[in-house]
């Protein structure tokens, strides 16, 4: 067979273009025309005090004049509480690090003190 050479250019072509496609399938960018995940209840609902849109025949989405969909957020009753400071969780019995900043770790094949200022 004078032509085994192309043969096998071709059936290399072929696998290369299924791995490709395998590949865009798995870890690919989205589809822009893919469409989004259907949610029954983010679709009907509004968020407090945005505006509602004029549900016509065939409309099914909750979205601002905008055309941006609102958010379902809980109401605010004026000003947002204030951040408490957090205090760093301590499991009780826990050794604290020494004060001098330098760390001793020993293993089976390193001996490495680690200065932590």
């Amino acid at each position: 067979m004078d032509n085994t050479r192309l043969v096998l250019f071709v059936a290399l072509s072929l696998v290369v273009l299924m791995l490709w496609s395998a590949w865009q399938q798995d870890y690919g960018p989205a589809s822009k025309h893919a469409a989004p995940p259907a949610s029954s209840t983010a679709q009907t609902k509004t968020a407090p005090g945005a505006p509602a849109t004029g549900g016509g025949a065939g409309t099914g989405s909750a979205t601002s004049t905008s055309g941006v969909p609102s958010a379902d957020l809980p109401p605010t009753g004026g000003a947002a509480p204030a951040a408490k400071p957090s205090k760093p969780a301590q499991a009780t019995g826990a050794r604290l690090l020494p004060s001098t900043g330098r760390i001793h770790v020993k293993t089976d094949v390193l001996d490495v003190t680690i200065d932590t200022t």
